[in-house]
């Protein structure tokens, strides 16, 4: 299935740390370009680690970076917080459900259960982790990912864009939506707000879970468009 290839640089260990390198999926798979490749220095990193007062200690700087993911998967996405997160999928699916018109009383057809499912899963998931508003910013969201997922064998055998531009079209698509809900949530957000700093879930953000890991890779030095590449790596590992 497309996205096999790289679940074991998330997934394989119980400390998420990638094989061979977070470099390579960011860059590779997901078109991490340009200025935004410095954050893979360790001077970089450790700078940035001294003004939040978590260190790391690897030899290869993209260890050092899921470190910091996988601390935050530790904090924010399991035990309690975990639940939270899966009680609002439950409830958002079954909203879904109710609104589809395929769905009633009596015995009904469905031609393509699959896709049927699987949309709603996604939509589901997306409110549960993002919030409120990305599906209303990006309405194409949904379908947009699945020309990504259908795209992404080609992405990851490196063919050039000139032999295949549908399939980096699609990945471009997902990095002008994920930027597009970027700056609409740092613009509405209320920063001064103390409140809900520290909160499991707001519905600007979402989980606090996005909203540190966000903050991160900006505190990091990443472009606009170096966070939405970002984004689109993690989303994309976690729903496969």
């Amino acid at each position: 299935m497309p996205g096999k290839q790289i679940e074991g640089l998330f997934r394989r260990s119980s400390s998420l740390v990638p094989t061979p390198s977070l470099f390579d999926a960011l860059t590779i798979f997901f078109g991490l370009s340009g200025h935004d490749i410095h954050i893979f220095n360790h001077d970089h990193i450790s700078a940035y680690e001294a003004s939040v007062g978590f260190y790391t200690d690897h030899p290869d700087a993209s260890r050092r970076i899921m470190e910091h993911q996988r601390r935050d998967f530790a904090q924010y996405l399991q035990g309690r917080n975990l639940v939270f997160v899966m009680e609002r999928f439950k409830k958002n699916l079954a909203s879904e459900l109710s609104a589809a018109s395929e769905v009633g009383h009596d015995w009904g057809r469905i031609p393509d259960l699959f896709s049927f499912l699987s949309n709603l899963i996604l939509r589901a998931n997306v409110e549960a982790l993002y919030g409120e508003h990305l599906l209303r910013i990006c309405p194409t969201f949904c379908q947009d990912f699945w020309n990504f997922y259908k795209a992404f064998p080609n992405i990851s055998k490196g063919q050039p864009r000139w032999l295949a531009p549908s399939s980096y079209q699609a990945r471009d698509e997902m990095h002008k939506s994920f930027d597009r809900w970027h700056t609409w949530c740092r613009e509405n957000y209320n920063w001064d707000n103390d409140e809900l700093r520290d909160v499991e879930y707001e519905p600007i953000w979402g989980t606090q879970y996005v909203r540190k890991m966000i903050q991160r890779h900006e505190a990091l030095g990443l472009s606009n468009n170096g966070v939405a590449v970002v984004m689109l790596g993690y989303f994309f590992v976690y729903e496969i």
